[in-house]
């Protein structure tokens, strides 16, 4: 894995979203979570500013997710909030999250993933609340 590398993340609809490596140091990954998303064997294809919505550092070695390729990465502001790394689990729910497939507010802290946002204050457009989905029935 190396800086500029695209990497589809998968979504629970079978799906990928398209993240990028942004930069790598200290056994670490910064990922840029995009609102573009992808099927299996697509091309790769280039992340603009607007795309990037989220991001989020992993270690390196718990990173499995299919590189497809890798193109110029966007220059955007990188504040350092949430630079200690993450489980892969949550950057995957993130992902989801941000494409209305699982709920923004699933986690005990119903603000958590606001603070991977570029703009914690804009929640993405497809994002929806656990009381959007359906309730099993019982």
């Amino acid at each position: 894995m190396q800086t500029a590398d695209l990497i589809l993340i998968p979504l629970l609809d079978g799906t990928f979203s398209l993240a990028q490596v942004d930069q790598i140091a200290d056994g670490t990954v910064r990922l840029f979570l995009s609102t573009q998303t992808a099927k299996p064997h697509t091309p790769p294809k280039q992340l603009w500013p607007d795309d990037v919505i989220a991001v989020i550092t992993l270690d390196t070695d718990t990173i499995n997710w299919a590189v497809i390729g890798y193109e110029t990465v966007p220059r955007i502001p990188v504040s350092p909030v949430n630079a200690q790394p993450q489980d892969p689990a949550i950057a995957e729910a993130l992902a989801n999250a941000i494409n209305g497939l699982y709920p923004w507010d699933g986690f005990p802290d119903p603000t958590f993933f606001n603070s991977f946002l570029r703009d914690p204050a804009t929640r993405p457009v497809r994002a929806r609340f656990a009381a959007d989905f359906p309730t099993p029935d019982t």
